[in-house]
């Protein structure tokens, strides 16, 4: 029997395809002097979850809350056991929301235990509310950091997904879309 998909379902399942293989790879390229071999040789898993809010600093000032992110000062966040997600994550697909904004600036995420790298993930204007789905690795730790530069802002972090390294060979399959 052979199951064929309409063109466009086809290029969205490659590029899907092409990102849970491609990124083990992308994570232990971040940092290599930071990283552990087991993320380079073998391939992760990604496990969608039901959205779920991480932090939130509009909130009250605490671990997954306030203050807003200053511009210039990266701040830790302790992600695992937050919305389900497993210690020993290897990294996080998330939407980061800005708001609140104060002037123009990007935010940039990464993991806790390298330095910023010197790209960003979401770019905003003063005054703005912005959004982007991102996946950031983990440090070894479970952290991230978000760092604002420009404008203070707002940041808003919701979990869709999580991926896992994967100790060996897994067969999945994929079913046809109705």
């Amino acid at each position: 029997m052979t199951t064929s998909w309409p063109r466009s379902d086809r290029r969205a399942l490659g590029a899907l395809l092409t990102l849970v293989f491609l990124l083990p790879n992308a994570i232990a390229s971040a940092a290599p002097e930071s990283r552990s071999g087991a993320i380079a040789t073998a391939g992760s898993l990604f496990y969608p979850v039901t959205p779920c809010r991480l932090l939130d600093t509009r909130n009250s000032n605490g671990p997954l809350g306030g203050p807003s992110l200053q511009p210039g000062v990266a701040r830790s966040f302790t992600l695992p056991s937050t919305c389900g997600i497993p210690v020993g994550a290897a990294a996080v697909s998330v939407n980061a929301t800005v708001t609140n904004t104060t002037g123009p600036g990007q935010i940039v995420l990464f993991p806790g235990d390298i330095a910023a790298p010197g790209t960003s993930d979401l770019s905003f204007g003063n005054r703005q509310t912005r959004a982007a789905a991102v996946l950031v690795p983990l440090a070894a730790d479970g952290t991230i950091m978000a760092l604002a530069t420009g404008g203070a802002a707002d940041f808003i972090l919701d979990l869709n997904g999580y991926f896992l390294v994967n100790a060996g060979p897994t067969i999945v399959t994929l079913d046809p879309v109705a």
